[in-house]
């Protein structure tokens, strides 16, 4: 993996996610970083992450293929918004990056180069819900949008959520990328079993779309059949 004149390739990251606590694509972040420090990678790519806000105090960041791209004062005094969709494209252009990966759902109006967006079926429940706010539902609904028909290419997280993007938003396939979610082994490793007997585990948002009472009745069906769950 090379980018031209035989240099190592350019990857940015957007580090926005892993300035604050949570899972889902924070973890999606971290566990890209740790697969790209690997020495298999290191030797290959060059990964530069962009923070907006604050940097992190984590180990993955002091590894040698990773640089970090710290914020200046006066990104952080404006704020995010202009961070996001002028700062850090522009920085990414001065880097020369050849790939700029956008785990946070949208894409910068301003930006000149290649980019891979993360994009799930989710995003466009978000775009219409209720339950968000109205900058954030704009937000989506402009920027996910944009990155629905201009980004270079598309991530997701599972071949359903493929499926989904490409039937209900008729994206093509061949512009979307599963990656699953990396977990970690390491976090559950010695860890005891929560129950001596089988048993099923749901984890989800309680929302009608995860289809709960569908996930209630397929568990009172699968209980009658086995006793013991």
């Amino acid at each position: 993996m090379s980018g031209g004149n035989g240099r190592r390739i350019r990857l940015g990251i957007d580090g926005h996610n892993l300035e604050r606590e949570g899972w889902g694509t924070r973890q999606f972040v971290h566990t890209l970083l740790v697969a790209a420090a690997s020495q298999k990678m290191a030797g290959s790519a060059e990964i530069l992450i962009y923070f907006h806000k604050a940097v992190p105090d984590l180990e993955v960041l002091h590894e040698h293929a990773i640089t970090v791209r710290r914020p200046s004062k006066l990104q952080m005094a404006l704020g995010y918004p202009l961070s996001y969709h002028v700062f850090m494209p522009f920085k990414a252009w001065l880097d020369g990056v050849d790939l700029l990966i956008l785990p946070n759902y949208m894409l910068p109006t301003l930006c000149a180069v290649p980019t891979a967006v993360v994009l799930t079926h989710d995003l466009f429940h978000e775009m219409r819900s209720p339950d968000q706010t109205l900058a954030r539902r704009t937000a989506y609904g402009v920027f996910g949008r944009l990155a629905q028909y201009c980004a270079t290419a598309i991530l997701t997280f599972s071949d359903y959520a493929r499926e989904q993007l490409v039937s209900e938003q008729g994206i093509r396939r061949e512009r979307i990328t599963v990656v699953p979610p990396g977990v970690d082994m390491r976090r559950f490793a010695g860890v005891e079993p929560a129950s001596p007997q089988p048993y099923i585990l749901h984890v989800g948002q309680m929302l009608p779309r995860r289809r709960v009472p569908e996930c209630l009745e397929a568990f009172r069906l699968v209980r009658a059949q086995h006793p013991g769950l």
